[in-house]
């Protein structure tokens, strides 16, 4: 049996193995929005769960679009702080922290400069800021020269338990600094 697909011919083995193999042809056809047929086969570099490579498009526009926003959001906070409406859950006013709680206080205070404050209030939120400058510098390259560093994760089961233990570590911090986040709440 053989499929044809414009100038390409493609030869499947008849049986189950051939549904098998046209399922992979036509997910390997329709991934990416349709744009897999754009997809450059260099690997930058690869280790067992992670892997970048360079591409001709921009697979993660959604992280530079978000990444455009973040900065203006952040230089808002640090020049006039928090907002006047509360970005908090419900589950703060019962005094319960969840590994997000001040995040927001703590952006603010790592694009005043004060890292220590921002430690204080949540240490995730260090790494906010290099995170969205490493996106817009990896999409000002890619406008450049026309060449995207993409990544992959493969989401292992160890790698999944890794992150929900830091997820836990990092609730649980957040509740034993319960009396800082309620009693500060404009940072």
């Amino acid at each position: 049996m053989a499929i044809v697909t414009g100038s390409r011919k493609i030869a499947v083995a008849a049986g189950p193995a051939a549904i098998v193999q046209l399922r992979c042809y036509v997910a390997a056809m329709t991934t990416d929005h349709g744009q897999s047929q754009r997809r450059s086969p260099h690997t930058a570099f690869a280790f067992r769960s992670f892997r970048a490579w360079w591409d001709d498009y921009d697979r993660h526009r959604t992280w530079t679009g978000l990444a455009l926003i973040g900065i203006p959001l952040a230089i808002l906070l640090a020049v006039f702080g928090q907002p006047p409406i509360g970005l908090k859950g419900p589950l703060y006013y019962l005094g319960i922290m969840g590994p997000t709680s001040g995040m927001t206080r703590g952006v603010m205070w790592m694009s005043r400069g004060n890292v220590g404050r921002a430690w204080m209030f949540n240490p995730a939120s260090l790494a906010v800021l290099p995170s969205v400058a490493l996106v817009l510098v990896r999409a000002a390259y890619g406008r450049l020269t026309g060449r995207w560093l993409s990544v992959s994760i493969q989401p292992y089961p160890w790698l999944l338990v890794l992150v929900m233990v830091a997820v836990l570590a990092l609730a649980v911090r957040q509740q034993l600094q319960v009396d800082l986040l309620l009693q500060n709440p404009a940072g």
